[in-house]
């Protein structure tokens, strides 16, 4: 499932009419030809006091 995109949908619905991603954002299943690997983790993000605060500004309006 889409799983936190879900609770999103309604930035999704302003943001984009396009069928497949709205089917996507409002809980269909996405189909893969393979099962997605992931071979590393990911870097921790470096940034300074002033970006992290303009991102968590950013991501706190988006779930707004």
């Amino acid at each position: 499932m889409s799983g936190k995109i879900f609770t999103a949908r309604q930035q999704w619905l302003a943001l984009s009419s396009n069928k497949w991603i709205l089917d996507v954002v409002c809980g269909h299943v996405l189909e893969f030809d393979e099962l997605p690997l992931q071979f590393a983790l990911p870097r921790p993000l470096s940034l300074s006091e002033s970006d992290r605060a303009a991102l968590d500004a950013a991501l706190l309006r988006f779930v707004e």
